[in-house]
């Protein structure tokens, strides 16, 4: 499994709507720690999961995947890792706190 960090920019709503669906079909667990910026536990890898994702772009949207490395270094944020199917959307899940100069420790 693979963790990708994933952001985009996009200029209608639906279209960042039908990125979390598809996000969200091929996660294990997800969080979005930002509003435009997901991580997904994931069979894909960035290939993969930018072939899925690239045909729900406008011609001014941009999207960046990138396989996670290592744990992240937050700021005024924090990651919930939500299972997908879950009814709870972050309730009880991982939680990785943010912590100001400090790398947090993934889960």
């Amino acid at each position: 499994m693979a963790i990708l960090l994933i952001s985009y920019d996009v200029t209608d709503a639906r279209t960042s709507d039908s990125l979390a669906v598809a996000m969200k079909s091929i996660a294990v667990r997800w969080a979005r720690p930002l509003a435009a910026t997901w991580l997904i536990e994931t069979a894909f890898d960035s290939a993969g999961a930018e072939a899925l994702l690239a045909p729900l772009l406008g011609l001014d949207d941009g999207l960046i995947i990138q396989q996670s490395a290592g744990a992240p270094a937050m700021s005024n944020t924090v990651v919930r890792w939500t299972e997908t199917g879950s009814r709870t959307h972050g309730a009880g899940a991982d939680v990785i706190p943010w912590q100001r100069g400090k790398v947090a420790e993934a889960a």
